[in-house]
């Protein structure tokens, strides 16, 4: 079941709708550190960030949307996800993000 505001692709060539989910990586406006999440709707989930609804966020919004990656799979986007909070994942979102990172001044040593 797809929520206003998720994110669907279309299968190729079957004409069906798939659902996708999104690792996100947020950046806080309030101490500039980031958070690292995933999610199959990524409105929804901005919406809980920024009205204080996510423990683990509520003491840093407002957030901006720093980053996302589509997955085909809940599981793909979870192993995603735990992977960028590695030393790691850190270093390979370190020269992804690059500029943006530089930008909003962001750590790479997020909230989680």
């Amino acid at each position: 079941m797809l929520y206003k505001g998720e994110v669907r692709s279309e299968a190729r060539n079957t004409g069906l709708w798939m659902e996708r989910f999104i690792v996100y990586i947020l950046i806080s406006r309030k101490d500039n550190n980031l958070y690292i999440g995933y999610t199959g709707n990524l409105t929804r989930r901005l919406k809980q960030h920024n009205s204080g609804k996510v423990k683990s966020t509520k003491g840093i919004i407002p957030l901006e949307l720093l980053y996302t990656e589509e997955f085909d799979t809940r599981n793909e986007a979870h192993k995603k996800e735990l992977f960028y909070k590695t030393p790691k994942g850190k270093r390979v979102l370190k020269n992804k993000l690059g500029d943006r990172l530089m930008a909003g001044h962001g750590t790479l040593d997020p909230v989680v």
